[in-house]
């Protein structure tokens, strides 16, 4: 099953680079636009986002949105020993460096940390979907260990092409509560928005 994800992961990542620049950065604004409406996103205090690079929906206009409506922005920095994410807060893109793998993130000695159930809405990326939630990330199984502590809304923002009619999915696979695209709002089942409180639990 692991070789039958890689090769799903790597099939996609090639079609998205085959993708016309203009016409990624449309369906991006698209998504954004949408974002911003959404009720989880709107009603959240504290999110989390990872700075998007190379044909991922981008990310940095978000924060500086989230930044405008008094939000706080959480980014995850990659633990490689544990396969685990810790979550800075931001309030400057100056605050990040290059990281794992060459990922922008927080540089720790400048922001302090989050507790993972302070956040309000876990924006999860992935390379490819299905319509029921689950995702194939980038491999390293970082964000399936968060998905399994963490008990709050997740959210993921994709382009329509992203989908797949099903993902082979394991016992330890975790949905994505939400699944945006720049033409429709998934919810896959996990929950009814408005019924969780402000740190992800059930609020009926």
């Amino acid at each position: 099953m692991r070789e039958q994800k890689a090769e799903l992961r790597q099939n996609m990542l090639h079609y998205l680079r085959t993708i016309e620049e203009t016409q990624f950065k449309k369906k991006c604004a698209q998504i954004s636009a949408r974002l911003i409406m959404d009720p989880l996103w709107q009603s959240a205090r504290v999110v989390a986002v990872t700075i998007s690079m190379a044909r991922e929906v981008e990310t940095r206009s978000l924060i500086e949105s989230a930044w405008a409506s008094g939000k706080k922005v959480a980014v995850p920095q990659c633990e490689p020993k544990t396969k685990t994410l810790m979550f800075c807060p931001i309030d400057s893109f100056s605050s990040l460096k290059p990281g794992h793998l060459g990922l922008m993130e927080p540089d720790v000695s400048k922001t302090g940390r989050i507790d993972p159930a302070d956040l309000e809405l876990v924006i999860v990326p992935g390379v490819v979907f299905d319509r029921r939630g689950f995702r194939i990330g980038y491999g390293g199984g970082y964000y399936d260990r968060l998905l399994s502590i963490y008990q709050g809304p997740t959210l993921s923002l994709l382009l329509s092409d992203q989908f797949i009619d099903q993902i082979p999915a394991e016992a330890h696979d975790k949905k994505v509560q939400v699944l945006l695209t720049e033409k429709d709002r998934i919810d896959t089942g996990g929950f009814a928005g408005h019924a969780y409180g402000n740190k992800g639990e059930r609020a009926d």
